[in-house]
């Protein structure tokens, strides 16, 4: 009789544990976060057609950029869109939570300059960047270490110097460059785009040309990528990459449904930073869709030009 109820038991635990997706394979949804903006459209044509992936639903969720690692660190994220040294940092510091399965985007960064055409133009003004100590501002530092030119954080210009200061998201830069307290902005996509219209007399440079420009000519880096949680099975994690192989190209043509899927999804009812949207801007925002088995040495070069520890081969989902 004691063993049958212990049977018993052990099986009611073993239902309880399967239901509610113990080990990532009894799962039946799973829960994906993502910074709103270009990040977002790198999930844009799965979102829209809301069709289950590899037999799972999919719960979309886009969020304050500022805030994307608190749905990680706290474990609710089953999958998220984050910074690619944001996720290599996390990944070294607790190493059985989330693995990187793709790189999403390829480089969305320009500055928001009037009358500069190179970093040497730079010298003695001061430019807000946005993401401090992300890879908005990382890249242009590297960028600034490469050619040599010498930096400092300053809110006003230092001669000889490049003064940088920052800013909590795209609206608040451009502000900044309207308001004068800024010679220049660093700006993700589709900010940037829309900066040119907003700050009179201005262009853009190109961060990822630049960048290029000291990396053997290779233009673009991987910015953000796709994690997911340990114990998801692999089938649903390839069954989602496949379907976001095409992602770009969807975008590309689907600008307004694209733009309709991010602000569908918004967490919470949150209003979008995304207000307009065509093929030109989902171009420069760079959607790729990479393995993480085919980027390692590439995700590993670009985390050490950035002062970032490169992470253990066991971060790249399938390079093992």
């Amino acid at each position: 009789m004691k063993k049958l109820l212990a049977f018993a038991l052990a099986l009611s635990l073993a239902i309880f544990a399967f239901g509610c997706g113990g080990g990532g394979g009894g799962k039946e949804s799973y829960t994906v976060f993502m910074p709103d903006g270009a990040p977002a459209l790198s999930m844009a044509s799965v979102m829209s057609s809301g069709e289950k992936i590899g037999g799972k639903e999919f719960d979309y969720n886009v969020v304050n950029a500022s805030t994307i690692a608190t749905y990680v660190t706290s474990g609710e994220a089953d999958f998220a869109i984050i910074p690619t040294n944001a996720a290599v940092n996390l990944y070294n510091k607790n190493q059985a939570q989330y693995k990187m399965v793709s790189v999403n985007t390829y480089g969305n960064l320009y500055i928001n300059v009037s009358g500069a055409t190179s970093l040497a133009d730079l010298v003695g003004k001061t430019v807000v960047s946005i993401g401090r100590g992300q890879v908005p501002s990382l890249v242009f530092i590297a960028c600034l270490n490469a050619a040599q030119i010498e930096y400092v954080e300053s809110e006003t210009a230092v001669e000889g110097k490049v003064a940088i200061r920052y800013a909590s998201d795209g609206p608040n830069a451009i502000a900044m460059r309207n308001a004068g307290q800024a010679d220049a902005a660093v700006l993700g996509e589709p900010a940037a785009t829309g900066s040119v219209s907003k700050i009179e007399g201005s262009s853009l440079l190109n961060l990822q040309e630049i960048y290029g420009s000291y990396n053997n000519g290779v233009q673009g880096f991987p910015q953000a990528c796709l994690i997911a949680k340990n114990g998801i099975p692999d089938s649903v994690i390839n069954a989602l990459v496949a379907k976001l192989a095409g992602n770009a190209q969807w975008c590309a043509e689907n600008p307004a449904d694209a733009l309709e899927a991010v602000k569908n999804n918004m967490y919470q009812g949150a209003a979008s930073s995304l207000a307009a949207l065509n093929a030109t801007i989902v171009g420069r925002c760079n959607l790729v869709c990479k393995p993480a088995s085919e980027v390692k040495a590439e995700v590993n070069a670009f985390m050490t030009a950035l002062g970032v520890t490169p992470p253990a081969d066991a971060f790249y989902y399938g390079a093992n």
